[in-house]
């Protein structure tokens, strides 16, 4: 097996364990009073794509290698620097990566780690898919 296959092999993996993890997580967790107090909720779209909150509106980020949708264009020094700082292109005064991106576990991983999901994101079919910017709380305020 090559060093890419081993490398591809590696992001898959790294990619389906952390939204196992994930899920394995949410489902064990017994239901807490304090999520039902103002602050602690989520709203998830019947799609799985949009989530409602406390931060307002967000939207799944299309991570395929488009290059004009996603994150094609994107080297990987902006991939690592996003997942460690929790910021868009992982600039200072970028905006925050918001819900449902699980950056802050994501970001414990090793770099070797986040170059396989790197090149592994990089080596899937690209879909040109314009998301949404999120949605401000005040903006969702103004919304009937």
């Amino acid at each position: 097996m090559t060093m890419k296959k081993i490398t591809l092999f590696s992001g898959s993996f790294m990619l389906t364990m952390t939204c196992l993890t994930l899920i394995q997580y949410g489902c064990d967790q017994p239901a807490q009073e304090k999520a039902l107090q103002p602050g602690n909720w989520m709203l998830i779209g019947p799609d799985l794509t949009s989530f409602a909150g406390p931060w307002g509106i967000s939207y799944t980020a299309n991570i395929t290698p488009d290059s004009a949708t996603g994150i094609g264009a994107w080297g990987l020094d902006e991939f690592i620097g996003t997942i460690r700082t929790g910021k868009h292109l992982g600039q200072a005064g970028g905006r925050p990566i918001l819900p449902p991106m699980p950056w802050e576990g994501i970001r414990q991983y090793s770099d070797e780690d986040l170059k396989a999901i790197y090149t592994y994101l990089q080596s899937i079919p690209p879909v040109s898919n314009k998301v949404p910017a999120p949605t401000p709380p005040m903006d969702v305020a103004k919304m009937k």
